[in-house]
């Protein structure tokens, strides 16, 4: 496939290149068992070359409120997908509850990878 998008998930290691989102995603479309995203509010910006655009959205899924947002670039007259991160939206009063929870999962991630940083042009 010719995508470069990345599709970065609510868990720490899901990561995805467009091919291997594909895969993941193929069995649940096949079975008809897919999400239901529903966007409820959306907003696009588009750089002054009107080359390059990106977005942020807040959706109603499965998960409850969740926002999503992505980059844009025109290429050969289509706007192609460069990246796609979703994320849970957690009420700040929840929070505390949240970080509790978490802390068991994130130390076992944590403790599997090295932090670092990768600029890649």
């Amino acid at each position: 496939m010719d995508s470069t998008c990345n599709y970065i998930g609510t868990d720490a290691t899901e990561n995805w290149k467009r091919y291997e989102f594909a895969s993941f995603c193929k069995p649940y479309f096949d079975k008809k068992k897919t999400w239901n995203f529903t966007t409820a509010q959306r907003d696009v910006r588009v750089n002054a070359t009107g080359n390059t655009a990106w977005f942020d959205e807040i959706l109603d899924t499965h998960m409850g409120t969740c926002r999503g947002s992505g980059a844009l670039e025109l290429k050969n007259g289509e706007w192609k997908l460069m990246q796609y991160v979703l994320s849970v939206a957690i009420p700040n009063e929840s929070m505390e509850a949240v970080k509790e929870a978490k802390f068991e999962g994130d130390s076992s991630f944590k403790s599997k990878i090295k932090f670092k940083s990768k600029i890649k042009g």
